[in-house]
Order: C-alpha cells, then structure tokens, then sequence
C-alpha cells in the first residue's frame, strides 16, 4: 500500500459569499425556462437544444431531462488539399445522450441522478443540502470500462464534502484551528482500490492550510504486483504528490480572485449565480441532429 500526506498554507476564502451564490445558484436555476424544444439562454434568449425536458415540468420534482453532447474526441482526418488534420464530422451515433432526472426538490436536500448512454455507460447520483444554504454533499459514480484485463470492470467513484464558515475564527476568537471545509474520495475497482481526503483548517482569521492525504493498493490477483509496482514507482509518485501539492496556493488564490469585483469590492451572490448558470446552459450544444433527437433509450 502506498500511503502519502502533505499540507500547504493557503489564503482565506470567503465561505459564506461561497455558500450563498450555491443556494442562489439552485434557485435562479428554477426560473431558467426549459421545456422539450430546449434551454433558453437567460442572458440572449436564444433556445439551446442540447437540454431538452423528456418528460415532467421543470423545474418540479420528478422532471426528467435530455443532456446531448458531441463526441468527447472525434476523429482527425486530413482534407484533401490540407496540410493539417481537422477534427471529422461527429456521426450520431457517436453523440453522448444523458438521462438527467430531479429526483429530489425539497428544503432538506436537492438530489439528481444521470444515465448515460454510449461506451462507457455511465451512472452517477448526487444530492446537496439543505437547498437555502448548502453545506454538504455527496456523489457516486459507476462506470462499466470495456477493453481488456486487467483494466476491464466496474469503476466506482464515491465522493463527500462539507463546508462550514462559522468554524472560521474571528481575530478575537479564543478557539484554535477550525476545520472549515473537507471532502473524501474513494475509487474502487476489481483491480484496485484509493482513497483521498482533503480538509481544509482555518489556523486564524487570515491563516488557513490544506492537508491532503491519498493512499492505494492494489486487489484480487494484482495485489501483489501492484505492491510491488508501487514500491518501485514510489519516488515518482511522491514527486507527483509533491508538485501537486505546491499548485494548491495558486489554484485557491485564484478562487478567490473570482470572488472579488474589479473594483476589489466582494462580488454577490446573486452576481455569481448568475455566472455559474449562463455558463451552465451555454455548456450544452446550440443546435442537436435531427438523427440524435430521434434516438431512444
């Protein structure tokens, strides 16, 4: 088993601007128009049909939604007279089509489940609660890999996270290190099994560090040459781990420029939410196939 851990000093966030633009974000979603000819764009109005209602109203309880998507990594192919490939024509057999149901609406939680057709299938659930100010999280995803053993199996993703702004101490704050924000992740496999942890500690008001803690082994028949694959690419990993590692103070630091205007004034939530669900409709393609549209689970 491979076993590693490190911690890095990072800048403050501000978690409970985070935790407010989360439950608007979910409520300005509810007023986004979606209906079976597509999603309409809250800023331009144009009509999106790469997400579809397929059956319900949204945004009730219940609704279920169609999610189209071009190929991952299409093809390059050279035309003729070109000198450089371009990507080819996506077939539509070849678009992916995801079944996205709201399974949950409630106060307590908002709970979501995902079907996805094409090689790999894909299954995933998640739910976030409670829906005015979420403060956890879960997800699970399964995935059926195709190929050849040993990387042929189930993949298991199991992911949980919380947050928590008020363990962040105040500078007149008599109590130490608050844990402010954590998330676990697990992948399972036939073949192998990891585990990672990362936990975010407010040391005081202007002072927080990430630890972050990962392990691996290997199952069934690969146990043991995984141990030894791992013992022998150990210096590697752990370089690996290492620059990682160092990359958190930027990647939070860059988060939290995010959160602040041009004008160094924080940003609101509703400014955020915004943000997130324009990006969010414009993720999915304008236009679908008739050839896709037409296909049935």
């Amino acid at each position: 088993m491979l076993r590693l851990r490190g911690t890095v000093a990072v800048a403050p966030l501000d978690l409970e601007l985070v935790q407010a633009a989360a439950a608007r974000t979910i409520e300005r979603w509810r007023d986004v128009h979606v209906d079976g000819d597509g999603v309409v764009d809250p800023t331009t109005g144009e009509v999106r049909a790469g997400l579809q209602v397929a059956d319900g109203t949204h945004p009730r309880e219940g609704v279920v939604y169609r999610v189209f998507g071009p190929p991952l990594d299409p093809p390059a192919v050279v035309a003729e007279g070109a000198t450089t490939p371009a990507p080819a024509p996506a077939s539509p057999v070849d678009w992916r089509v995801s079944t996205v149901e709201l399974v949950a609406d409630r106060p307590r939680r908002v709970e979501v489940s995902v079907d996805q057709t094409g090689s790999p299938g894909l299954r995933a659930h998640g739910e976030v609660g409670p829906r005015d100010r979420p403060g956890r999280g879960s997800a699970s995803v399964d995935v059926d890999l195709d190929g050849p053993w040993p990387a042929r199996g189930r993949l298991r993703i199991e992911a949980t996270g919380s947050i928590d702004p008020t363990a962040v101490p105040t500078p007149s704050s008599a109590t130490g290190a608050g844990e402010v924000a954590r998330a676990e992740v697990s992948v399972r496999h036939p073949r192998g099994r990891a585990r990672g942890e990362v936990t975010l500690r407010a040391v005081d008001a202007g002072r927080w560090e990430v630890e972050v803690a990962a392990q691996a082994r290997g199952r069934g028949l690969l146990r043991p040459v995984a141990a030894v694959a791992l013992a022998l690419a150990r210096r590697s990993v752990v370089r690996s781990f290492d620059e990682g590692l160092a990359k958190i103070p930027d990647q939070v630091a860059q988060q939290a420029r995010y959160l602040v205007a041009p004008d160094g004034s924080a940003r609101t939530p509703d400014d955020l939410a915004a943000e997130l669900v324009t990006d969010l409709v414009r993720s999915v393609p304008a236009a679908v196939p008739d050839e896709v549209q037409r296909r049935r689970r």
